[in-house]
């Protein structure tokens, strides 16, 4: 298949194209053209900017895709200026978990794109939450093709340019002061590489619509500081004076897969890589 992967140059985005290159799909990377990517000859390449739809329309129009994956989407706004010139058989979106409320076992039914109404605007215009659930609304209420929105949680693995997970390890291995604002809060995860293997197994799934996707099992920031502790040694301490923690302001919100499930995708659980990845985290 013709493949567009509108990113693709880092983190989980380079474990898709990979997937999609041992797929044996024909693959094209669109992007800005700042970052060096991994690939060598083994695909094409767009340079193009998704903010200006001149740009847009010279790079694609005319041009048809069997799936196009977006995976650096966060504006309503981006949205349809995309999808108006895209020729797509298939849409993938990389949407985000941050579009539910606090809560457990979230169903895909819990946010209606269908529901919410549609306004326009940049990536500046909107909290993250709010410009992922107007993506989400402009693709299913405006353009009725062949579709999926990805609902990931927070991704895990060594190329994590967040270095979220990497700041708790630090720290407890230094024993330095974090301060913690949610230590009760539950958390879903998924590895990069699961994210992209999940992503690339819909390129040839007939699911549609909103799907979670996250590994099987969740835990609590305290577990995980407690489990960080267990691995690398090293103390927890927690001090209102400490630096804040990397996932302050995370509320406990876990996912229902069984959509996703039920479509033929199996889960690893959490924990079979977890402790690996923090056992490998490196000094900075």
């Amino acid at each position: 298949m013709k493949v567009l992967v509108v990113g693709g140059t880092r983190y989980f985005g380079i474990s898709l194209v990979h997937a999609l290159l041992k797929a044996g799909h024909d693959v094209t990377i669109a992007t800005r053209g700042r970052s060096k990517d991994p690939y060598e000859n083994s695909v094409h390449r767009i340079t193009f900017d998704r903010t200006s739809r001149q740009s847009i329309r010279d790079c694609f129009q005319g041009i048809h895709w069997d799936v196009v994956y977006d995976n650096i989407n966060y504006s309503p706004t981006d949205t349809k200026n995309l999808l108006d010139y895209l020729d797509a058989g298939r849409y993938i979106l990389t949407s985000s978990s941050a579009v539910y409320e606090q809560g457990e076992a979230w169903e895909e039914c819990a946010f209606d794109p269908l529901q919410l109404k549609i306004r326009y605007g940049g990536r500046d215009d909107f909290s993250y939450e709010e410009g992922k659930r107007l993506c989400e609304a402009v693709l299913f209420q405006k353009y009725p093709i062949s579709s999926v929105s990805v609902r990931f949680p927070v991704v895990l693995g060594e190329n994590d340019y967040t270095r979220r997970l990497h700041q708790y390890i630090q720290a407890v291995k230094r024993s330095e002061a974090l301060y913690i604002d949610n230590l009760d809060a539950r958390l879903p995860f998924i590895s990069q590489q699961e994210a992209g293997d999940f992503l690339a197994f819909l390129a040839t799934n007939c699911v549609q619509g909103p799907i979670n996707a996250a590994s099987a099992g969740d835990i609590s920031i305290n577990e995980l500081l407690k489990l960080i502790s267990e691995i690398v040694g090293g103390k927890i301490v927690l001090s209102p004076a400490g630096v804040p923690g990397a996932l302050n302001g995370y509320e406990t919100k876990t996912l229902n897969t069984e959509k996703a499930v039920s479509a033929g995708f199996c889960f690893e659980t959490l924990a079979s890589y977890l402790g690996e990845l923090i056992s490998s985290d490196k000094d900075d």
